[in-house]
């Protein structure tokens, strides 16, 4: 637990800058939200892309994972999708989750290191979130801790591609709200993409 501390102090702390600023500029609500659902967002993203190898029982591997070289064609990709995948001698070969390392190549090959993938990952998954936040909640500041509080922020730290598939569930949240099926399907699917 006190692996955590230091971000929940840094919560702690812009909450309560939060709120004193909301007492004093009560015109300017809508900026101070939107600057705190920035900086918590951003805030609570860093703490999970620059996490230490120890934390999360799976980042040791996601490190190495990301860190290897990985080449894929057309072909495996599309048997990778196909039911036979268990008869085919090739597809066996290629990890269940194929977009999640396609990406993280290719994120490798414009210089990113493996931490910086971390970061880009946590920042879309907690990005979507601090979005919904700001978007749908009535006190962000309630909404950031139970985010936390809850065990969503911090399963982003264990299982990094299902903490991605939940970002594109996430995000078809205002779709389903509006009854756009068609929407709403598209990114559950773009979620089953990171993860099955």
């Amino acid at each position: 637990i006190w692996t955590y501390a230091p971000i929940v102090v840094v919560m702690l702390a812009l909450s309560l800058i939060y709120s004193i600023l909301l007492q004093s500029h009560p015109n300017n609500r809508q900026f101070l939200r939107i600057v705190f659902c920035f900086l918590a967002t951003l805030a609570l993203a860093l703490f999970c892309g620059l996490r230490h190898m120890s934390v999360g029982t799976d980042t040791e591997r996601y490190y190495h994972m990301i860190g290897d070289e990985f080449s894929i064609s057309v072909e495996q990709v599309i048997d990778n999708f196909l039911p036979n995948r268990l008869e085919n001698q090739d597809a066996q070969q290629i990890p269940r989750d194929v977009v999640f390392y396609i990406i993280s190549d290719q994120m490798r090959m414009f210089g990113l290191s493996e931490y910086g993938i971390f970061c880009v990952y946590a920042l879309f998954y907690v990005g979507v979130a601090g979005w919904l936040i700001y978007r749908y909640s009535v006190s962000p500041v309630v909404a950031f801790f139970t985010f936390m509080a809850l065990g969503v922020y911090i399963f982003g730290f264990t299982g990094l591609r299902q903490a991605i598939a939940m970002g594109w569930t996430m995000l078809a949240y205002p779709f389903i709200q509006r009854r756009k099926l068609l929407f709403f399907t598209f990114f559950v699917l773009g979620g089953m993409l990171f993860h099955k």
